[in-house]
Formats: C-alpha cells, structure tokens, sequence
C-alpha cells in the first residue's frame, strides 16, 4: 500500500542507482494502481526528487534495484556470482498486482529484489540493510488520553469512548474509499477496516474477495486477520486450505490466496485466534504440493516469525535442512530459527554460516544475531574472521552489535577502525545497535572520532545514524552540519533520521528550523517523518504545511504517515480531513487510512515489518515484499 510503511517507519523508497548508490524514495514520479476512476497524481512535476541544497528544481540520477543471481547456485564460498540484472519496479498499476498493498509506503524500502531464487548481490552497501531495519528504532507514537476531548472520568473509559467516537466518524470515508476507482486505495482502507472496526468489518471484507484487483483481495485477507475476531479465523482457514471461499476448490481468489491466508492467520495469532490454528496450519505445510510448495513454505516461516510455536519451530528445522526446498524457502527457515528454545538450534545454525550456500550464510547470520543462546557471539566472531564475501560480512557485524556484551563491544570497536572501508559503515552501525541499550561514553567518542577519519562521504551518514542510536548529544554539532551543509540530499535525509533518533530540545529544534529551509522535496519529507517520530504537538500544522507543499504522491504518502506516527489528536483530525476531501490524490488518501489505522487500530503496529526487520532481503519473492510494505 501506498503507505508509508512504516517509516517512517519511515515508508522510504529505495532504489540503487547504476554506481551502487541509494536513493530514497526511487526515483519515479508514475504514481501507478490507478484501475480507473483515479483522481491522478495531484500536480506531480514530472521530475526526480532528491537535488542541491537550494532550488526546488532537484534532480537526482535514475537507477534501478539491485538484484543478483539469478540461479539456485551461489558460486563459491567469498565469490560475487554473476551479474545483475535490473530489478522491475512494480507500479501497482496491473490487474494482477504484487501482494496486499504493493506500492511505496512510508517507512518500508522498495524496490526489492524480487527474482524468487536470487542468492547473490553485488551490493554490498550498508544502505539497504538499513531502510529494512529502520522500523526497529522508528516507532510511531500511540495515542493516548492526553490528545483526546475529555472530562473527568475514568481516564480508560474516556479514551476507549474517544477511540470508538473517531472510528464511527470514518465510516463515510472508508465506505467512499472501498468504493474508489484506485486499487491501492481500496486495499489499504480494507487492511485499516479490519484493524479499525474488529468483527464488524468481516461481512464488508468478504465481499472485497471479490473485488476485481488482486492487490484488493489480498488487502481484505489481512485485514480479516487485522481484525483479532475468531469469525475470521475458520474463514481464513478453508482459504488457507485451496485459496477458496468455499473449500471446495471454486474459484480461486488469488494464486497467492493460501500464502496470504497463512500471513493473516498468524496476525490474527497475535490478536486472538485459537491455539488450534496453529496445529491446522502446520499439517497444511506437511500437505503442500509442488506447484504451491514454496510459496506456502515462505508464509509458513513467516507465520512462525508472527506466532511462534512449537509445531512450526519443528518445520523450520526441517525446511532448513531439506535441499529439495526452494532457497527462498530455507532462507526464511533459519530466519525463524532465530527465535528458538532448543538447545540444538545453535549448532544446526553454525554448520550453515560456515557452509558453502552464500543466502544460507547470510541467513543464518541475522538469526544468530536474535538467537537466546548466550553462546551464539562466539560463532558469529568466528565466521566473521573466516568470511569473505562483503555483504555477508556485514549482515555478521549487524548480529554481533545485537549479541551486545564486552567482548562484542571491543571486537566492534577494533573493527571500527582495522576494517577496510567498506566494513567500517558496517562497524559503525552495529556499534550503534549495540550501544542504544545502555549509555556508553566511551563508545560515541569513538564513534565522533572515526566518522573524522572517514573519507567516503557516502559512508559518514552511517556513522551519523550510529550517533543517533546512541543518542550522544555531543554528536549534535556533527548531525547539524550534516543536514545544513551536506550536498547530497540522501545524507541530509539521513542527518535528520539521525536527529530523530538523538532526541531532545536542540535536535527538535534543527528539524523545525531546516524544514523551511531545504530546497530539497525529499528532505522536507524526510525531515517531517522525524518530527512526527517525535511526536511534539507544536509540530502537528508544520507537518500538515509540508505535506501540502510536496507534489509528488510518494512523498506526499510520506508526509501523510508522518501524522500517523505524530498520533495525536489533532493529527487524527488532518488525517480525517485529507479522506473527507475527494478532489486529493488517492496515494495521499490511502497514507492518511493508514496513520489513522496505526493510531486506532485495537493492536499495535509494524507487525510485518518486524519480520523484515533481519531477513535476508536479497532473497525475496513477488507476493512477499508487498506484505513488507504494510504497516500492519
């Protein structure tokens, strides 16, 4: 959805250029998803965003995604594999579509690369990894009493009436917007009816199974999984069983039907469904056929990443393990593994990091850096020192930053600073990951003196976002300059996350100030989603300004989810106003259902992306990056 997935958490868009650079949102200015009846793209220019510090004519080079090899062969242990090819950019705007909410969202990195057996990536950035991790550390507010009309009265009570109160009064726009020739817009305020209005929306979102967009289809089968209610759950069971309503193998709703019924079972996990789903599922998995096998194996592990429990803990042990599964398939395995009990789980993770399979290497990495084994550090300190392949080298370095502890902390330190350059962004963040737990004096220095040191301008925003995330107020001179002075519009971007992430009086102060100032589209919109993280009501008009001024839909979208983080009242009154005013983008429409469905939905958020949040995403499938992009 069209969303900002997150971004902010932030919904950021993510493309790589032909040089190996990031850009963020990608640069494209078609809007896409517009089936009929759309209401366009509201005065976009035509041109790239992104540009010089000054002007309002920025442009920035085009690119494409990255992606790597095509084959099921990872070449050998350190090797590059072959060439890549160009990642499509999904537009939303085919019948077919690319799962629940395909399009750009806030907070969630797209393009992605998308080949289903995709291994290898030339890539070795640490950009990337971050737009895919960011929703970790960028959360959205919650809405709570102090936002809210109220007198008095039990202070649960008054919010509960509030919250319910705001949920009638969007009936007539969700009912309009489900109505809407936009096929992103119809999926995303499908997703939010069912988070929004719990069992009283699975009548409406039954009906929507039908809607003649698959991108629909596929929004309504979550959003009857959004919806917690235990009606939802036989329902999405017989889905789940042949892709059918019926169960009886009529008219299929989609050929990602079952997949996507696997995803809304385990969020309806999370809100309420019965235990015995769970076993259901699990001889589901055990019953695949050929044809279906790796689809149902990816949203299994998904589900089990969403759900845990133990008969899909058992089925990722033996999806990781069996060669005959896809790749895609024993990646999302070991991803799910990360969060295992058993005793054995270390060393069945172990003999795949220092295995010949690159995307099984990389895998394993991101789950060691999750595992609750205390003795998971030592393999990955081990595998770094034996690894070869950059990017991988990376993904190790993130995991141990997760680990934490001293012996981490000064293997991070060293790496810091005898890493070659390429790994020192790697270092930089990952001491960022780990220092954001416990304030360390001695760890920010280290991080203000390396940054000094570091020649690449590309790679001084890492060490920026690092100052953030160990929220070292005297990095602030640092931080400052980097959003004033930095040529780059990608680094000034990333000097205001970094504010964000910092926190207090001064960096509040920076965001406001540049705000005005930036010529640059995309960093106004940036900038916006960090003061919407802070969440200071001051902020609620300035944000709704810039929104205003931006023309082009995606970062208007990222605007719009900056008042869904903001989640306050006043901010839940400019999203109602923006889907009570018809003649507005639907990109802009459906971001508004979106900060309205984070901020009134019955459970919290970002669900999806946590599962993204360490995936090896240089292994994923079509139907699977639009879950990615939902802020569900």
């Amino acid at each position: 959805m069209q969303i900002t997935t997150l971004v902010l958490v932030l919904p950021a868009f993510l493309v790589l250029t032909a040089n190996g650079t990031c850009q963020w949102p990608p640069v494209t200015t078609t809007p896409g998803g517009n089936d009929s009846g759309s209401n366009g793209s509201e005065g976009g220019t035509g041109k790239p965003y992104g540009g010089p510090k000054s002007g309002h004519g920025d442009t920035v080079p085009a690119g494409s995604g990255s992606v790597g090899s095509p084959g099921s062969n990872p070449g050998p242990r350190g090797g590059s594999g072959r060439q890549p090819q160009p990642t499509p950019t999904n537009g939303g705007g085919s019948a077919h579509g690319t799962g629940a909410g395909a399009g750009s969202s806030g907070l969630a990195p797209s393009p992605v690369p998308s080949t289903p057996t995709l291994t290898l990536t030339t890539d070795d950035s640490w950009y990337l990894w971050w737009e895919f991790n960011k929703a970790e550390f960028l959360r959205p507010n919650r809405l709570d009493l102090m936002s809210a009309p109220a007198s008095g009265d039990d202070a649960l009570a008054a919010l509960q009436r509030f919250a319910d109160s705001m949920r009638a009064a969007l009936a007539p726009a969700m009912q309009d917007a489900l109505r809407d020739g936009n096929s992103r817009l119809r999926s995303t305020a499908a997703i939010t009816l069912g988070r929004v209005e719990g069992a009283a929306a699975i009548p409406r979102l039954v009906e929507l199974l039908g809607d003649a967009h698959m991108d629909v289809r596929h929004g309504a089968l979550l959003g009857l999984g959004a919806t917690g209610a235990r009606e939802a759950a036989g329902l999405l069971l017989t889905i789940a069983k042949d892709g059918t309503l019926d169960g009886l193998g009529h008219e299929r709703i989609s050929p990602a039907a079952e997949a996507h019924a696997f995803v809304a079972l385990a969020l309806g996990r999370q809100r309420g469904f019965p235990r015995a789903v769970d076993g259901n599922l699990a001889q589901r998995v055990l019953a695949r056929t050929k044809s279906e096998r790796e689809a149902i194996g990816c949203a299994a592990m998904i589900y089990e990443r969403l759900a845990p429990c133990p008969e899909f803990e058992a089925l990722a042990v033996q999806l990781a393990s069996d060669e005959s599964e896809a790749p895609i398939v024993r990646c999302r395995a070991l991803e799910a593994l990360g969060c295992s009990q058993s005793d054995l789980t270390l060393a069945r993770l172990r003999s795949f990091l220092n295995g010949p399979r690159l995307d099984l290497r990389r895998s394993a990495a991101l789950a060691l850096g999750e595992l609750p084994d205390p003795e998971a550090l030592g393999a990955l300190l081990a595998a770094y020192e034996q690894e070869a392949e950059s990017l991988t080298r990376g993904f190790i370095l993130t995991a141990i930053g997760r680990r934490g502890g001293e012996s981490a902390r000064a293997f991070l330190l060293q790496a810091l600073v005898g890493n070659p350059g390429s790994m020192r962004p790697w270092s930089a963040l990952a001491l960022g990951i780990l220092g954001r737990k416990t304030p360390d004096a001695p760890l920010a220095a280290a991080l203000r003196e390396a940054v000094q040191r570091e020649t690449n301008p590309q790679s001084r925003s890492a060490y920026w976002l690092a100052a953030g995330l160990v929220r070292d107020e005297r990095a602030l001179p640092m931080l400052s300059r980097g959003l004033c002075e930095a040529s780059d519009p990608r680094n000034r971007m990333y000097a205001a996350t970094a504010l964000a992430l910092l926190g207090g009086d001064e960096a509040h102060g920076l965001l406001r100030q540049n705000l005005a100032l930036d010529g640059s589209p995309l960093v106004r919109a940036a900038i916006a989603q960090a003061l919407g993280c802070m969440g200071r009501a001051e902020d609620v008009e300035l944000i709704s300004r810039t929104l205003d001024t931006l023309n082009d839909p995606e970062l208007q979208a990222m605007a719009a989810t900056a008042l869904g983080f903001h989640a306050s009242f006043d901010s839940l009154r400019r999203l109602n106003e923006i889907l009570g005013t018809k003649s507005i983008s639907s990109e802009r429409r459906a971001a508004a259902f979106e900060g309205i469905g984070m901020m009134l939905g019955r459970f919290a958020p970002l669900s999806l992306m946590d599962v993204a949040r360490d995936s090896n995403y240089t292994i994923f499938n079509e139907w699977g990056q639009g879950l990615f992009r939902s802020t569900l």
